[in-house]
């Protein structure tokens, strides 16, 4: 296997595997919900600043992606692959780790506000996975150029 191909294999599998984790532990959380019964609803009036706060960091964290990838404009094809990929990684993290602290919240309060942000969150890192066409579309590559450097 090229490396190229490999690159975009170990991305999306770590992808899927991410995102795989963040639907688990969202449905353990309802799950746990549901027979654990906790309530504190003081942390219930969190709930606009932590979902302004978590807004700023994903835009900073689209930002940030956006920036990663274009300081790899100009390296060869490979090296903005892998910075691709850790961009990639890295803004999964992010989302996972905001998914969680949600579902966290929500088990501890059983606000659906909670929940819902975490499933967002769940959804929107289906939304970023790695296909071809937003690979190809973020690198600013044709998606037959991308695909005959992975074939």
């Amino acid at each position: 296997m090229n490396p190229a191909a490999e690159i975009i294999r170990n991305m999306r599998i770590i992808c899927l595997l991410q995102i795989f984790f963040c639907f688990s532990i969202l449905g353990l959380f309802t799950i746990a919900d549901q027979h654990l019964q906790l309530n504190y609803k003081a942390l219930e009036t969190l709930i606009p600043w932590l979902s302004v706060t978590v807004l700023i960091i994903a835009v900073i964290d689209h930002f940030q992606f956006l920036r990663r990838i274009q300081r790899s404009a100009n390296l060869p094809f490979e090296e903005r692959l892998k910075a691709y990929r850790r961009a990639t990684i890295f803004r999964f993290t992010v989302i996972e780790t905001i998914s969680i602290l949600f579902g966290i919240l929500f088990l501890f309060t059983g606000s659906l506000i909670y929940l819902l942000e975490s499933a967002l969150g769940a959804f929107l890192m289906l939304y970023f996975y790695p296909s071809i066409l937003k690979i190809a579309k973020d690198l600013s590559v044709s998606v037959q150029e991308l695909e005959q450097s992975i074939s």
